[in-house]
């Protein structure tokens, strides 16, 4: 797979960070913002092929960054994640980030491989079948 430029945004450090590693292990240039209003400021100012968002989050929620993203760049691919909230589920969270245009969604926590599942399904090998590795 070649390499992306992945934004990740989640307001827990500790989860950034994990997921961060794994995606440079992958090979991949990351970048994170600990809330909405932090990512859509990166993403004003560079290029990204993948977006990968926490949906609860202070300071601009998951959501609101979809739906803002969608309008100026709908190019650009989007997995929205969620535990859930202590009032309602992560389910409900999910099926709102489809409404508003995710690509792809994930429910917290997920492991490396489930991670790596969602983006080589969201970015096939070249020539070859829908999340083929080529590790």
């Amino acid at each position: 797979m070649t390499p992306l430029r992945i934004l990740f945004a989640d307001d827990l450090a500790a989860f950034r960070m994990a997921a961060s590693e794994w995606l440079e292990a992958d090979g991949h240039v990351i970048e994170v913002a600990q809330n909405g209003r932090d990512a859509a400021k990166l993403l004003s100012g560079k290029h990204f092929d993948l977006l990968i968002t926490d949906i609860i989050m202070p300071d601009g929620d998951g959501i609101e960054l979809i739906r803002n993203v969608r309008k100026t760049h709908p190019e650009l691919k989007i997995v929205a994640i969620s535990a859930g909230s202590e009032h309602l589920g992560p389910d409900f969270y999910i099926s709102m980030a489809k409404r508003f245009g995710a690509d792809g969604v994930m429910l917290k926590p997920f492991e490396h491989r489930q991670l790596q599942d969602v983006i080589h399904g969201l970015f096939p090998a070249p020539g070859g079948a829908v999340g083929a590795r080529t590790s």
